[in-house]
């Protein structure tokens, strides 16, 4: 998707929400800007998602990516190293995470019962992973020798500017007390650090050359545990954690929405040029106000669609809330509605009202048209082109035949194409029929405004 379609449809400002706070910010934002190649990837992804959110919780899936993002930093650690004991010790921390991360994602994914193939695959494959012969020894290996450093004990004393280290300390862990004190749970990842990311390889040197004097056996074993291990993180399991990313960020960004009262779901993805929605809202809208939306019911099975917002104070919000919903099943995400049927879309197109730009000096008309050219020339039978208030700068007149025109042109290439306009009259000659209906469904039920009013009199002067 575009720069200018996120914008328009206020997308920009929705994935600035899901990334706050979050590491790898970069390669999250490629998860949202690249399209799925067809409507079974689009169905795929969409299950994945729901069975996330329905079944393995979100903190199972956290606490992978956690370790993923450890073993990745312990290599590069290790590699900066190259060649010391450093380089090592920070190899069996990487292999230690590695296997934590395979065993718990196993569990957490038995125990969920998960129904979507992507998830079913999965689980499988970390079975197969978890059971075969290269990992247990690498487990093994691995939790056995970190006991052994684990068990290792020195002081180390800070005075007057300089660190003096004794091998071997019978003094009590503080920092281990701390830990167990403040840890609700009793279990805690990690040491406590002082100064987070803070790394001093040159006193790291001197520790463990002090504690290899004392220790040479633990660090030939660790020597000789390289050597045996010295490749053993599966690709897969990283692009499994990239993927989790995705999902997490926008499940979060999602039931903080639910909290507020509000609703989402996951749409049926259909080939049919149809799409069925039901109290759809506006997420730019929502962002913005703490009082919940009125939602859009939307009923449409037809190539082009001509649409009078009800709010005028809202003019953009209809045709964002169709755009966001198209947009984000389109990656196979859930969508703020109530319910939905939703066309697949190849690309999507907007066309929205541009703030003035007086230094290109060119009329608004002008500027119209050249954001045009490009999308009647792109757009075609697995595209949706979303136009709000276009042409609504020039004359009624003018306005609505070039509208129609324009509709002409992008529904004769296949595209489905949605016009939001307050112009009147500009609806074709076949909405008049469903107009009428209108009429006469308002006509029956006694709510023209006559009879309103005549009620309302009568109430009052009764």
């Amino acid at each position: 998707m575009s720069d200018g379609a996120m914008s328009d449809l206020g997308l920009d400002m929705i994935l600035e929400e899901m990334l706050r706070g979050r590491e790898g910010e970069a390669e999250l934002r490629q998860w949202f800007r690249c399209p799925l190649p067809d409507i079974d990837a689009v169905r795929y992804r969409s299950s994945v998602m729901e069975d996330i959110d329905g079944r393995l919780t979100l903190e199972a899936a956290e606490k992978f990516v956690l370790r993923v993002r450890r073993l990745t930093e312990c290599l590069n650690f290790g590699e900066a190293c190259s060649g010391s004991v450093q380089s090592c010790k920070w190899r069996l921390d990487a292999a230690v995470e590695y296997c934590k991360a395979v065993s718990e994602m196993k569990e957490a994914i038995n125990v969920a019962g998960l129904r979507s193939d992507g998830l079913t695959r999965c689980s499988e494959w970390l079975s197969a992973c978890a059971m075969s012969k290269p990992f247990i020894r690498l487990r093994d290996d691995a939790f056995e020798l970190d006991r052994t450093f684990c068990d290792m004990k020195y002081s180390l004393i800070a005075s007057d500017g300089l660190f003096y280290i004794y091998a071997g300390s019978d003094e009590a862990d503080y920092c281990a007390e701390l830990r167990r004190t403040f840890d609700r749970d009793g279990e805690s990842e990690g040491s406590l650090q002082a100064i987070v990311g803070l790394r001093t390889p040159g006193l790291e040197e001197e520790i463990l050359r002090l504690l290899r004097k004392r220790h040479p056996a633990a660090f030939a074993a660790l020597e000789s545990f390289c050597n045996i291990h010295s490749s053993f993180v599966d690709p897969a399991v990283l692009t499994l954690a990239s993927e989790l990313t995705f999902y997490i960020a926008c499940l979060r960004y999602f039931r903080a929405i639910r909290k507020r009262g509000l609703y989402y779901c996951y749409p049926a993805i259909t080939e049919k040029k149809e799409l069925r929605v039901e109290a759809g809202y506006d997420l730019k809208v929502i962002a913005a106000t703490t009082n919940l939306p009125i939602g859009n019911g939307i009923d449409w099975h037809a190539e082009a669609a001509v649409v009078v917002p009800a709010f005028p104070e809202r003019p953009d919000s209809f045709g964002r809330t169709v755009g966001q919903i198209i947009a984000l099943s389109a990656l196979g995400c859930p969508v703020p509605a109530r319910s939905a049927v939703v066309p697949h879309v190849d690309r999507l197109y907007t066309h929205f009202p541009k703030a003035d730009r007086p230094e290109r000096n060119e009329g608004k008309l002008k500027e119209e048209l050249a954001r045009l050219r490009p999308i009647v020339a792109e757009a075609d039978h697995g595209s949706m082109v979303v136009l709000n208030e276009t042409f609504s700068t020039t004359s009624t007149c003018d306005a609505v035949a070039m509208g129609r025109k324009l509709l002409d042109l992008l529904t004769a290439r296949g595209a489905m194409c949605l016009f939001v306009t307050h112009l009147p009259g500009f609806a074709p000659e076949d909405c008049d029929a469903g107009r009428k209906r209108v009429e006469e469904e308002v006509e029956r039920y006694g709510l023209t405004k006559e009879r309103l009013r005549s009620r309302l009199k009568e109430r009052l002067h009764g």
